[in-house]
């Protein structure tokens, strides 16, 4: 399996860093949703929740693989995919 890049990021520049992916967002005040260029919502590759700005952990650099900030999940997501 080739080498795959993590982007880790903290609450701060969540928005500015998932901009840069493309996602979009649902408005403040329905909990900012991360949404999918159709507008659908977008859920933790590991554990199907929904994510919004509070909730995202991290993105696979070069996909749009995004976990939520419980580390099991990505955890899960490295040991199933073996990378090292």
């Amino acid at each position: 399996m080739e080498k795959t890049d993590i982007v880790l990021f903290n609450k701060e520049n969540a928005i500015e860093i998932l901009k840069q992916f493309e996602f979009m967002f649902s408005p403040e005040e329905e909990g900012m949703i991360i949404l999918d260029n159709n507008g659908e919502i977008i859920h933790c590759t590991t554990c199907e929740k929904p994510l919004t700005v509070e909730t995202v952990g991290n993105v696979a650099h070069g996909s749009r693989l995004l976990f939520c900030e419980n580390p099991l999940c990505f955890a899960r997501w490295v040991a199933k995919n073996k990378i090292k």
